[in-house]
């Protein structure tokens, strides 16, 4: 009987957490769930792609928009955008700022950048070779991963 219990219980423990995990996101295909800003941003940067999937936090905070190529881009709740992952493919240049595009160019002029996030102290970025790059609000670089 005690073995019973202890399998219900654990049953339910997993139930719970499961179901918890569901409420955190809501997955939608709607993109007019998307703040204006978000919308503008993908249209403008994006234009031969289309919206996939839009996952919303319960608190609509933040969104990951995974685009038909699967790119995912993520916004705030303002619309704003913090992270763009072009997977393999070269992170638009209109999204990058001139001096960190610039500096890949001189420094890394065979490869492109595949991911970029914006943070409140700066940008990182990571390249196709898999070198990632930070770089301050002044976009002097503060370091360098490989």
């Amino acid at each position: 009987m005690k073995r019973i219990l202890y399998f219900l219980f654990a049953l339910l423990a997993v139930t719970q957490a499961t179901a918890c995990n569901d409420k955190d996101e809501k997955e939608q295909k709607d993109q007019t769930q998307l703040p204006p800003a978000a919308q503008k941003f993908v249209k403008a940067h994006f234009p031969s792609l289309t919206i996939k999937r839009v996952k919303k936090d319960n608190d609509g905070s933040l969104y990951e928009v995974t685009l038909s190529d699967n790119t995912t881009v993520d916004f705030d709740k303002n619309g704003d955008w913090t992270e763009v992952d072009c997977g393999r493919k070269a992170v638009p240049l209109t999204i990058v700022p001139g001096p960190i595009s610039k500096y890949v160019k001189t420094a890394y002029p065979k490869q492109k950048i595949v991911q970029i996030d914006k943070q409140r102290k700066g940008y990182e970025i990571e390249l196709s070779n898999d070198v990632d790059i930070t770089f301050n609000t002044a976009y002097k670089v503060v370091r360098t991963e490989k």
